[in-house]
């Protein structure tokens, strides 16, 4: 499995012209079918453990990223699932990715600083312009878990940024001082999906 720097010197065109509202968004490592293989794993067939382990390598190699510059964080946040898919799946595989994490980073995790209360939060399907609109205005924060904290979100994959981008205003908006977006893997479409986001 290849590593994945995205270090800032390979900041994409798209995001140099619009910028993300987080300090930074890092990805382990790139979509690729092993990285697609053990996210469907854990998503779709209940192997708990490998929510362990992903975070096992998400936390060896925090400080080998860009991450590891001013890494000040107070929580962890996760990106959190529709009551559909929750229902559906039985759990929240980004919560359980966090939560491990946090475990091995020393961090604590905040499952209800931010949620949801839409039905139909999948993005998988959409386009990049729809994704913007599926997201917008979904997300809640709990000022009283955010306020001041410098926080370090959690989602399993980073496609558009969409959901990322506004997850991270809700908590900037409850009064986060800032935050850090960290995901297992980027998808290959990301430069595309982000380019297409400039024609909106």
């Amino acid at each position: 499995m290849g590593g994945d720097s995205n270090s800032e010197l390979s900041l994409c065109l798209s995001c140099r012209l619009l910028k993300p509202p987080m300090e930074k968004l890092v990805s382990l490592y790139s979509y690729t079918p092993q990285t697609a293989n053990l996210l469907k794993a854990l998503k779709y067939k209940r192997q708990w453990t490998l929510a362990k382990f992903i975070a096992n390598l998400m936390a060896q190699n925090i400080y080998l990223t860009p991450l590891k510059e001013n890494a000040n964080w107070d929580i962890i946040v996760n990106i959190p699932s529709s009551f559909k898919n929750i229902t559906q799946r039985g759990f929240n595989h980004n919560a359980l990715i966090a939560h491990s994490l946090g475990k091995q980073l020393g961090l604590p995790i905040k499952l209800r600083a931010l949620y949801t209360n839409n039905q139909h939060l999948s993005q998988a399907s959409l386009t990049p312009e729809k994704r913007v609109k599926n997201v917008k205005g979904v997300f809640h924060a709990n000022k009283h878990l955010v306020k001041n904290k410098h926080i370090l979100l959690i989602d399993d994959v980073v496609t558009s940024s969409a959901s990322l981008t506004e997850a991270t205003k809700t908590l900037l908006e409850a009064g986060a001082t800032s935050v850090d977006a960290y995901t297992f893997a980027r998808s290959l479409k990301f430069r595309f999906s982000r380019m297409a986001l400039l024609r909106m």
